[in-house]
């Protein structure tokens, strides 16, 4: 955050250079980001859920979706009544298994919500969003913000640290198994 804050503070946003576009692209991320969270909460709290039937390798497998699909899997059936069919199928070369499809789906989703997001910020403040949060950035002392980013890690990576040995003494190792799965203790050596 201290680095985008510098960023907008420190960029001529007087006249359109590839540095104020490559700030708006990591504006627009931002904005993605945003449209994830609001996207997935209004979907979670309408309790949204489309089921797929599809075949991979010759086994009958189901795939949840709890956005409305955009891509659906590859020879895939909507089995949920009432809900949004797949328009577009996910292409073959996506890796990450039985799941691709659904996570391109979120991607896209969050991608559109993010841009809707910030078409309407732009409609709205006539200029690019950087420019118009640069002045509220203006006076700031960089040399300040600094200081207090690094107090803030001086003061919490041990607090959090040692937060996190006493949180596994007060669970005990069987607690801690339960919480976090025995795999990921095995592999830290607990």
């Amino acid at each position: 955050m201290r680095g985008l804050i510098y960023l907008i503070r420190q960029i001529d946003q007087v006249k359109s250079t590839a540095k104020t576009k490559w700030l708006e692209i990591i504006m627009y991320s931002l904005f993605a980001t945003i449209g994830f969270i609001v996207i997935t909460s209004i979907f979670s709290s309408m309790d949204y859920n489309a089921s797929f039937s599809y075949n991979i390798d010759g086994k009958e497998s189901t795939l949840d979706y709890k956005l409305p699909a955009i891509f659906g899997p590859e020879n895939g059936e909507l089995l949920t009544t009432d809900r949004m069919d797949a328009i577009i199928i996910a292409p073959d070369w996506l890796h990450g298994g039985a799941e691709a499809p659904r996570k391109l789906n979120t991607l896209v989703w969050s991608l559109i919500i993010g841009l809707f997001f910030y078409l309407i910020t732009r409609l709205i403040l006539r200029k690019r969003v950087a420019a118009a949060i640069q002045p509220l950035v203006k006076k700031v002392n960089p040399e300040l913000l600094d200081e207090v980013c690094y107090r803030a890690v001086t003061i919490g990576f041990p607090v959090f640290t040692l937060g996190g040995s006493d949180f596994r003494f007060h669970l005990g190792t069987r607690g801690l198994a339960t919480l976090l799965g025995d795999g990921i203790l095995r592999k830290c050596g607990l």
